[in-house]
């Protein structure tokens, strides 16, 4: 997988939409790359949409949060929008609130303050 997101650049943000459903122990590394990539870009906040994301795997969340860890020490955010149920669950279920931050919709997502490190 050369590309897992396609990415809409905008003045305030980087949103990353998923090209793929399934995000696992084959994309993860890929995952990581284009989230880290796309924090070059002179912006605060990336927001990834997650609606068409039909499962993840702990190889999949393990290569957002490398991803998440690694834009912070840049002082960048990745942000979660229209998350699945399921998908909500299992980072609830694993106490990854903290790591991930998650919202409703891109709205909310662009309105709310930038986490402390």
């Amino acid at each position: 997988m050369d590309r897992p997101f396609d990415l809409d650049i905008r003045k305030n943000c980087v949103i990353l939409t998923p090209l793929i459903s399934e995000f696992n122990l084959y994309v993860s590394a890929a995952i990581r790359e284009q989230i880290v990539g796309a924090a070059a870009h002179p912006v605060d906040v990336l927001i990834m949409k997650c609606g068409k994301i039909s499962s993840i795997d702990s190889a999949g969340i393990g290569g957002i949060i490398a991803a998440q860890l690694n834009i912070r020490k840049e002082g960048k955010e990745l942000r979660l929008i229209e998350v699945p149920d399921p998908i909500l669950k299992t980072i609830r279920m694993l106490k990854l609130e903290n790591q991930l931050r998650v919202f409703f919709n891109l709205q909310e997502a662009l309105n709310a303050p930038m986490q402390s490190p």
